[in-house]
């Protein structure tokens, strides 16, 4: 997580591919946007 960290507000979009483990499946992605805000109190 904290290569997508920064001070400022942020949007990143990140692609993760995975391996099928079945033979029908040839393959599988999971794209999304990672939003990261930082708080203090």
């Amino acid at each position: 997580m904290k290569q997508y960290a920064s001070p400022m507000p942020t949007q990143t979009d990140v692609k993760l591919k995975f391996k099928p483990l079945s033979k029908k499946v040839v393959s599988a992605a999971l794209q999304f946007s990672l939003s990261c805000i930082f708080l203090r109190e």
